[in-house]
């Protein structure tokens, strides 16, 4: 008997292979049941690999118009030149053409984020944007309820693919420290308020120093970075807040094992609610 082939699978995204966890831990999931191909930019980073799943990089330093140029090209013409069962692309600027040029049988736009200005009417028409996008896919997926009837998606036509985690460390923790962990991004996301927050707890318990340490991963504008870096010093913390920047997934365990306490922050605004 002739084994049939796995259906072909095709990711994209411009953020660089295993630099945005959801759909890396799709691919680690999946790739035992699908063929899986996916295009992003080469973003400089390291270059991560999954057994079975095949990476497929642009260039990316070639300024904007023609990156993106080049980028929805390849892609359009690499579905027309391969058999594609499934596409599914994680929402970005301009993805209706991938809905409306690229091939395939099954085409899936994902969402995991509403638009995060401060600015309402630019919110309110990049959100207007991305509902356009939809109009261009047979299949839309979403982080949650709420983001769906922000965006006014179609629910008939879209599945809630809320967020999934792995256990990064088993350790068992004590607790005669407080040693806390941020992981995410920094980008809107007001965490100098956190380096704030630790300054104000530390100069009201002055006795918990030794015993107290903040860790910051994730990454963000360089103006975030240098932000969160310049307040740091200003503040007098280096010895009790440590800004580590990025980081792989696969980079995560030391920390987990060394941290105790998760710390999750993020504005009190509607958009984020």
């Amino acid at each position: 008997m002739v084994k049939s082939n796995p259906p072909r699978l095709l990711f994209i995204y411009a953020n660089q292979f295993g630099y945005h966890t959801d759909s890396y831990k799709y691919c680690e999931y999946l790739q035992d049941s699908f063929e899986i191909i996916y295009i992003c930019f080469d973003q400089g980073f390291e270059r991560l690999d999954l057994p079975n799943v095949r990476v497929l990089y642009l260039p990316y330093n070639t300024g904007r118009i023609k990156r993106l140029f080049h980028f929805y090209s390849f892609l359009i013409s690499f579905t027309w030149k391969e058999k594609i069962d499934i596409l599914f692309t994680v929402q970005f600027k301009y993805c209706f053409i991938i809905g409306l040029l690229a091939r395939a049988r099954i085409k899936i736009l994902d969402y995991r984020s509403g638009d995060l200005s401060s600015n309402v009417l630019r919110r309110k028409w990049n959100n207007i944007s991305m509902r356009f996008d939809a109009l261009f896919f047979s299949n839309i997926s979403v982080i949650s309820i709420g983001l769906r009837d922000i965006l006014k998606l179609n629910k008939l036509k879209t599945l809630i693919l809320p967020l999934g985690a792995d256990i990064i460390s088993g350790k068992q923790r004590s607790f005669e420290r407080m040693d806390l962990l941020y992981v995410g991004t920094l980008s809107l996301r007001n965490i100098y308020q956190t380096i704030e927050g630790v300054e104000l707890f530390l100069s009201k318990h002055p006795e918990l120093l030794k015993l107290f340490s903040y860790t910051i991963i994730g990454f963000g504008s360089v103006e975030d970075e240098v932000n969160i870096k310049v307040l740091i010093k200003r503040l007098g913390l280096n010895d009790s807040v440590h800004f580590v920047g990025r980081k792989k997934y696969s980079d995560l365990r030391v920390y987990f094992d060394v941290c105790n306490i998760g710390i999750t922050y993020v504005p009190i605004t509607p958009y984020y609610e």
